[in-house]
């Protein structure tokens, strides 16, 4: 009859050929299971040992966290596009009595507002678009049919009067011409000078009842908007001294030799004599420099220290 229940393995041998019949353990598993045990253990040690040592010369260093570059996007503009969008979900615009709306695509009944009207056909929405939104108005007249257009600035005439019609006409016009790509283009500009004060189309009286000779082959100047020349009025003068030498020397070096001594007798009576001299210096400096017999200066390197 067999077994109802599984035999379980023993732990002890018996040897059935031993006569005197006593019971071996066995011990050589259990052996060879300390000694894994005991070299797993030494194992640990020894590694934890090494971490150690290896944690004690690390040098803790600090990751900063590096920041990614964002693009940044502008937002949609949304206000713009509902500014210049139309209308929806109403159908299309009915028009006035007896005349259709041609306002649309291809001279077709452009989309209608809640009223049942375009912003074209409605009196009330043309005043209240030019007094709050005048570019939708504009943009609206400037993409009407050219067959078309005609009656939009009649409805817009009788909105707002002939004076309004003419400038949102003005406006359609600059419109259309800046998007046309055959424009006349502005030309590039240039470097920027430093305007003086608009001269008067008369010349200079003179000064101390003396005429003025400080213009070309010593006629008289052209007076600025105080009514005389630079070197004739005392204020400009002064200020050309302190503010604007360079330009006091370059007007005083193209000066024939009598007006050159009239002019430095008023730098002398405006500025002092100490400045007049320093100006007289300035310009023989200037015209010797302009010179094309004076003595070069020699080339480098033929220059021999002795």
């Amino acid at each position: 009859m067999p077994f109802q229940q599984r035999l379980k393995s023993s732990v002890t041998i018996v040897d059935l050929c031993d006569d005197q019949e006593t019971v071996k353990l066995e011990t050589a598993a259990p052996r060879v299971a300390v000694s894994q045990a005991e070299d797993a253990h030494g194992a640990d040690k020894k590694m934890a040992k090494l971490e150690a040592v290896v944690s004690k010369n690390e040098v803790p260093v600090k990751r900063e966290k590096q920041e990614r570059a964002t693009v940044e996007r502008k937002p949609t503009a949304r206000g713009k596009y509902l500014m210049y969008a139309p209308h929806e979900g109403h159908g299309v615009c009915r028009g006035k009595p007896g005349h259709p709306c041609v306002f649309g695509h291809m001279s077709s009944p452009a989309m209608a507002a809640p009223s049942g009207l375009c912003d074209l056909c409605d009196p009330t929405m043309i005043a209240t678009l030019s007094e709050s939104l005048p570019g939708r108005l504009t943009y609206l007249l400037k993409n009407v049919d050219t067959s078309a257009s005609g009656r939009a600035f009649e409805y817009v005439q009788s909105a707002l009067g002939v004076e309004m019609a003419n400038e949102y006409r003005a406006r359609v016009d600059r419109a259309r011409q800046r998007q046309n790509p055959a424009r006349v283009r502005r030309a590039a500009r240039g470097p920027y000078r430093k305007r003086e004060a608009p001269c008067s189309e008369d010349v200079c009286p003179g000064r101390d009842g003396a005429g003025c000779n400080f213009g070309e082959s010593s006629s008289a100047a052209t007076a600025l908007t105080s009514g005389y020349c630079g070197l004739c009025d005392s204020q400009v003068l002064r200020q050309w001294s302190e503010q604007e030498p360079a330009k006091l020397t370059s007007t005083l070096r193209r000066l024939e030799q009598a007006a050159l001594e009239k002019a430095l007798d008023f730098l002398k009576a405006d500025v002092g004599e100490v400045k007049a001299k320093d100006f007289e210096a300035r310009v023989e400096r200037a015209r010797r420099r302009r010179d094309p017999g004076r003595p070069k200066r020699k080339a480098r390197g033929t220059y021999k220290r002795s």
